[in-house]
């Protein structure tokens, strides 16, 4: 994303701890939690240091710095805090699973963007022009973090909606409202010559490949793998409940 603020990353590091399971084999476990908060600790560090400042693989032509930002860092993170919300509090009975899932996916995603950005090392197209005013920023340009983040939410979100419900209006909407809002991100990362264009295509296909592959890798656990469930069943004198998270 940018130069991303420890707020921003803090409230991503909410996303990932929004749902509470007490007790699964993988879903809410130390080993799930170490790699969510691992990827999202390594993204930090990866923004603050980029590995590969002085020799980068990518170039690009220079241009005018742009003050104005159509999609700021928090209205992104804010983006993630409702999605997450809309899912874990849905009338799903896997629904705390499915949280979970979003949380990795938004961790790998943005863990992904900075370790690209720290390798590839490529100047933003502004850089130049930044540094003259005194606004210059530690992040490098490929890929796009917003981006990558933007169709990152779209992707789940939409897999999720299929998931979730028969309704054609949610079906059709979630991604409808979804993807136009990231294509819209895309365009204003352009346009605002924060990126190139290759680094938003490239965002965008990393954020709908990993959101796609972690959906898929949540969607394929046993439902007692973070899901809560009722059952009832007879006993001699009468039923009794149980309840397995």
């Amino acid at each position: 994303m940018g130069f991303m603020s420890p707020a921003v990353h803090g409230i991503l590091l909410l996303v990932f701890l929004s749902s509470r399971v007490f007790a699964s084999s993988f879903v809410g476990s130390p080993r799930e939690y170490a790699l969510g908060i691992g990827a999202l600790g390594t993204a930090a560090i990866l923004e603050q240091w980029p590995p590969n400042r002085s020799h980068p693989l990518l170039g690009g032509e220079q241009k005018a710095y742009i003050d104005r930002e159509r999609v700021p860092d928090w209205a992104l993170a804010g983006a993630h805090l409702v999605t997450v919300a809309a899912i874990r509090f849905s009338d799903r009975p896997d629904r705390v699973r499915y949280a979970h899932g979003y949380g990795m996916a938004v961790a790998l995603t943005q863990c992904a963007t900075s370790l690209t950005k720290g390798v590839v090392g490529r100047k933003r197209p502004n850089e130049d022009a930044a540094a003259l005013l005194g606004k210059s920023t530690k992040s490098r340009s490929f890929f796009s973090g917003h981006v990558s983040n933007s169709f990152c939410l779209a992707t789940y979100s939409t897999l999720f909606t299929w998931h979730a419900t028969s309704r054609p209006l949610l079906r059709g909407g979630v991604p409808l409202v979804t993807y136009t809002a990231a294509t819209y991100t895309a365009w204003s990362r352009v346009a605002e010559h924060r990126h190139y264009p290759s680094d938003v295509v490239a965002a965008a296909a990393a954020g709908t490949v990993i959101s796609a592959a972690v959906f898929r890798w949540y969607h394929g656990m046993q439902p007692s793998e973070g899901s809560q469930t009722a059952r009832i069943f007879p006993v001699p004198r009468g039923a009794g409940v149980a309840v397995a998270f």
